[in-house]
């Protein structure tokens, strides 16, 4: 999606002004008539080199999910027993949160890259959200991101979509 140089300026206002990626999502599409997915406005954003600002009070609590994100080495991956019956990628079951024990630590976002890529994608793996939720993505030939076997109404934390983003870049170099 292209941009005139009005509607980028009105973008890094949005952003400036504390604007959070819904918001500036829902004004894309009700003032400018620009329709985008979470992930393209996240995208959009990256492209035009601007960072939304933390809510305050919540910068602290970002930066410590961002710190703490790391990747899984593939062979360290889910096992059989997480993906009941034959695993998530095939029958888009969803894979329900798992509450954290007492006493644990930092929320992480934890990613892998599969050994086999699923059919129909350039590249695939499998994802564990800070909450516990459980799931795969995939880049299909068009380069689109995708999830799969975690339920449609799912929206992970904002946090995590950013760790999520920086750790699959780190596992795809």
């Amino acid at each position: 999606m292209k941009l005139t140089s009005e509607q980028k300026e009105s973008v890094a206002a949005w952003v400036a002004a504390g604007a959070t990626l819904n918001e500036i999502q829902d004004r894309l599409k009700t003032e400018l008539g620009v329709v985008l997915t979470f992930m393209d406005t996240r995208f959009l954003l990256s492209d035009l080199g601007l960072s939304l600002k933390p809510p305050a009070g919540e910068a602290d609590e970002a930066e410590a999910v961002a710190d703490t994100a790391g990747v899984v080495e593939p062979d360290d991956g889910f096992t059989e027993e997480e993906f009941p019956e034959g695993g998530f990628a095939d029958d888009g079951a969803a894979a329900g949160p798992t509450e954290p024990g007492p006493g644990a630590g930092p929320a992480r976002v934890l990613v892998t890259v599969d050994a086999v890529t699923l059919p129909g994608t350039m590249v695939s793996g499998k994802v564990t959200f800070s909450d516990g939720v459980k799931g795969g993505w995939y880049l299909d030939q068009m380069g689109q991101l995708g999830l799969t076997g975690i339920d449609r109404g799912y929206q992970p934390p904002e946090a995590d979509v950013v760790a999520f983003q920086r750790e699959l870049q780190r596992a795809l170099r």
